[in-house]
């Protein structure tokens, strides 16, 4: 009972969460299209089995009106086929539907909330739609299974009242497997999240820092690193599908044994005409169906338990803990900051005091997870601490990371992207022989379309810089943003930035190339993040 509860009340809120509520239509369609169906099964069946014995069965009205009309039955096979096709066409698209919404809702959330790993957000964004689709999917079978049931059901009872002690006893004997099966489905589907949340992260942190990993000669760590993540997500996956296989396997088991009991011990062959042996056999087959579908989307509950959490955070505004005061005296001050991401079970940082000063440059080094481009985000306030408070002399910020940002489009509307500044082309030429960014002159080349198959690397980061430099702002953030580049090129880019006025925080590894004027470092000691001045 306390599944279904569950089962219902997910339901409402995915429905709630994704809009589904407003396509109440494509629902009612579902059913609809499900109920023509296995009634046309229903009919194919009973009058195929009268046709081939003497049964006393055709007394049922619609069965006696096909037997005595049998021209309308390659119609109504014609129709089953057309009902259940676009009960599939509508399942999908529901699906479909869902995902899309759910994605759209995700993303919004990331954009607004903004405390989320680039990990999270990533797995977040795949798996929470892929699995509430299948969760939506799973009840339109749950549905399909629970239709079949009642209509089998019906007509056996029709048949022989005795009937309804056969189902009591199966409905019994499938129940309690069912529940044991549901509750370890549920723990083994929240470890095969967690596992998959880990792995996502780490591979999405491995690819985004591939180059950068080669230049430290941590591949081979990397891969060992790699191969546990995936041994941890191989296990959990093992055993959920160990679950789903005795889940597959025990209704059959239990039809055929409940069958060769009452065969045996009850004298059941008396009601064992072809029609009735068809639907028994179809109505616990559907018994098992339905059995899957429960477990299933029990253990979807634990995806749509991490979306009641995201809704709680939701709630949670913590905006007011970063305030631009407009004092450029006082640059960017961390006073007692905790911080930690969603769904994290510790603080990134916890009680963090920091001072970066206006106008100087100031380089961040730490080890790979300490928290580089958390500090990024707390200064820029796209991420707002849980607890104390942050305050910067400005809201005008650039950022150059590790990944260019490139969209589809001219070389000159990606050094524009996001300036609503005229700036003129003798202009943007003149960056582009600063930086150097081509050894040759090319004609027209503002209008040449731009993609990383067209440029290198290390162009395409010296571009992000330029837009970065081209827009109207007081801070600049830097994260790993010269891996890309070779000793020259870094050289050459931050003597063209220390000329600037900007702040500049820079998370970097490379920190030997350039000059610079503070060096903060990060140092994990106890499972605790400090900052130290080197």
């Amino acid at each position: 009972m306390s599944n279904i509860k569950l089962f219902l009340k997910d339901i409402l809120f995915v429905a709630k969460l994704t809009g589904t509520a407003r396509k109440k239509i494509r629902i009612t369609l579902s059913i609809l299209f499900l109920f023509l169906t296995f009634g046309s099964d229903l009919i194919i069946i009973v009058v195929i089995a009268t046709l081939f014995q003497s049964s006393n069965y055709s007394s049922f009205f619609i069965i006696e009106y096909f037997i005595n009309n049998l021209y309308w039955l390659p119609v109504i096979v014609i129709f089953r086929q057309v009902f259940a096709y676009l009960d599939v066409l509508n399942t999908f698209s529901l699906k479909f539907d869902v995902e899309e919404s759910l994605r759209a809702y995700l993303l919004s959330e990331v954009f607004d909330k903004g405390n989320f790993s680039i990990g999270d957000a990533y797995h977040f964004m795949n798996a929470f739609s892929l699995s509430v689709g299948a969760f939506f999917h799973s009840l339109t079978s749950f549905l399909a299974s629970a239709i079949q049931l009642t209509l089998y059901a019906g007509y056996l009872i029709y048949v022989d009242y005795q009937t309804i002690g056969v189902l009591v006893v199966g409905v019994v004997v499938l129940y309690l497997p069912t529940k044991f099966l549901t509750k370890r489905g549920r723990n083994f589907a929240h470890q095969d999240f967690v596992a998959s949340q880990q792995y996502s992260e780490h591979l999405q942190k491995v690819l985004e820092n591939i180059f950068l990993i080669k230049l430290l000669n941590k591949v081979e760590d990397e891969k060992k690193r790699f191969r546990t993540y995936l041994k941890k997500v191989n296990k959990a996956q093992l055993n959920n599908q160990k679950v789903g296989t005795i889940t597959t396997s025990f209704p059959t088991f239990a039809t055929y044994f409940l069958l060769s009991v009452l065969l045996v011990f009850f004298n059941f062959a008396k009601v064992l005409t072809l029609d009735f042996i068809g639907i028994l056999v179809r109505l616990f087959q559907e018994f098992s169906r339905l059995n899957k579908n429960i477990i299933l989307v029990s253990n979807n509950h634990v995806v749509i338990k991490k979306l009641h959490e995201l809704e709680k955070n939701k709630e949670k505004d913590f905006s007011s803990n970063f305030v631009t005061n407009n004092k450029p005296s006082e640059g960017i001050t961390f006073n007692n900051v905790s911080f930690r991401y969603f769904d994290a079970e510790t603080e990134i940082f916890e009680n963090l005091n920091l001072h970066i000063k206006k106008g100087r440059h100031t380089v961040l080094t730490g080890p790979n997870g300490s928290g580089k481009s958390t500090i990024l985000g707390l200064s820029s306030g796209l991420l707002f601490p849980q607890k104390g408070s942050i305050k910067s002399f400005s809201n005008k910020y650039a950022y150059v990371g590790v990944t260019p940002l490139i969209i589809s489009g001219s070389l000159k509307e990606n050094l524009l992207y996001g300036n609503n500044q005229a700036i003129e082309d003798q202009v943007l030429e003149t960056y582009l022989d600063k930086f150097q960014v081509f050894n040759e002159k090319i004609v027209d080349v503002l209008d040449k379309k731009v993609s990383i198959k067209t440029l290198s690397a290390g162009q395409l980061q010296k571009i992000s810089f330029i837009r970065a430099l081209l827009s109207d702002v007081d801070i600049l953030l830097l994260d790993e943003s010269t891996s890309n580049l070779d000793e020259n090129s870094r050289k050459l880019i931050f003597n063209i930035l220390n000329e600037s006025d900007f702040t500049i925080i820079n998370c970097t590894h490379n920190h030997q190339d350039f000059e610079y004027d503070e060096h903060l470092k990060i140092i994990i000691k106890d499972e605790k993040r400090l900052i130290s001045t080197v």
